[in-house]
């Protein structure tokens, strides 16, 4: 497991108990890590790979328009000041798959390996992501600042795809951690955070795009079309008019006795009653 790697100070019980999707957490490391997944790793690694996706940085520490643009110049780009984000990382190395796959299992949804190149002085501006962050300092030296109270819960976009007046700003009151090679860091999603190189650095950052509750209805969707209660179309309204589109369900579920609703998911008996307590409240 790859948080047994990482969490070593504090049981990983009370990581994910305490800190994970709540709080930032920050442990210094040894290179020895996750290195055996990074070994050999530079910019040039990933140039003239097909479907590579790029984000490249500008002096202000904002994303320019090429996110997605060639990486044939890239290192032009660095030498000039820039940072470099390759996206998905995971598809251009097996040991990047192998350790996003280890993220995968453990946390149980979809990972995204970014790999940040960024040179001294330079770095990502003032953001947070819609994904749980794991970062790790690779390569290099990195100034992560971080608010003391950052968090934007519930986000499902990242910052840099809202509306400018969305965009997180600087925040008032701010706390810096230092790292060097080896030394990781956990950011919750809609934490805001901004990272500076204090040397050439390589980042790398393990996005976890942890599901939302919504996902239980995705799955009850998929039982309830299972069960032959549930395909039953709609009685019809009789005289009772619904003034807008979206009481029309309400006014047919009315008509419905729910205490035939029993369905059964795999292996689960009785959940499905209880993930439906709110559905029979319309037939009261």
């Amino acid at each position: 497991m790859v948080i047994e790697k990482l969490v070593k100070r504090i049981p990983v019980e009370e990581f994910l108990g305490r800190y994970y999707l709540s709080l930032p957490y920050a442990e210094e490391g040894n290179e020895a890590t996750l290195n055996p997944y990074l070994d050999g790793i530079e910019l040039e690694t990933f140039l003239g790979k097909p479907g590579c996706e790029v984000s490249v940085i500008d002096e202000d520490g904002s994303p320019t328009e090429e996110r997605f643009g060639p990486p044939s110049t890239l290192g032009d780009l660095t030498a000039s000041g820039r940072a470099v984000i390759i996206h998905h990382a995971e598809r251009h190395r097996r040991k990047l798959a192998k350790l996003a796959r280890s993220f995968r299992k453990d946390f149980h949804g979809p990972v995204n390996l970014h790999l940040a190149f960024i040179p001294a002085s330079a770095g990502l501006g003032w953001h947070y992501d819609a994904e749980e962050v794991f970062l790790y300092q690779t390569r290099g030296k990195t100034e992560l600042s971080l608010p003391k109270s950052g968090l934007n819960p519930f986000i499902l976009k990242d910052s840099r795809d809202v509306s400018p007046e969305n965009a997180p700003k600087e925040p008032d009151s701010i706390e810096t951690w230092n790292l060097e090679a080896g030394d990781w860091v956990y950011i919750p999603a809609g934490y805001r955070h901004k990272e500076t190189a204090r040397a050439d650095s390589i980042v790398l950052f393990a996005g976890v795009q942890a599901p939302s509750s919504m996902k239980v209805y995705d799955y009850l969707k998929e039982c309830l079309l299972k069960s032959m209660f549930w395909r039953k179309r709609l009685p019809i309204f009789g005289k009772e008019q619904a003034p807008n589109p979206g009481e029309v369900l309400p006014l047919g579920y009315r008509k419905v006795d729910f205490r035939q609703t029993h369905v059964s998911l795999p292996g689960r008996t009785g959940i499905a009653d209880r993930r439906l307590c709110r559905c029979r409240s319309f037939g009261a």
